[in-house]
């Protein structure tokens, strides 16, 4: 991975990085994860694909 990519996930703190670009990140970084967790905000999700839902029944 190019520092550029990995400066580029810091200026956004790494909100739009997937878990394994996390992974390939830390990777790059030489850091070892021993114990890692995921959350996942499944209302968020419902609600993301309600809005794009309604979205795309309107055009």
């Amino acid at each position: 991975m190019h520092e550029q990519r990995v400066k580029e996930y810091e200026d956004t703190d790494y909100q739009c990085a997937s878990f394994v670009e996390i992974l390939e990140v830390s990777t790059a970084l030489g850091v070892e994860f021993e114990i890692a967790t995921v959350q996942v905000d499944f209302a968020e999700i419902e609600a993301v694909k309600k809005a794009w839902t309604n979205g795309a029944k309107k055009n």
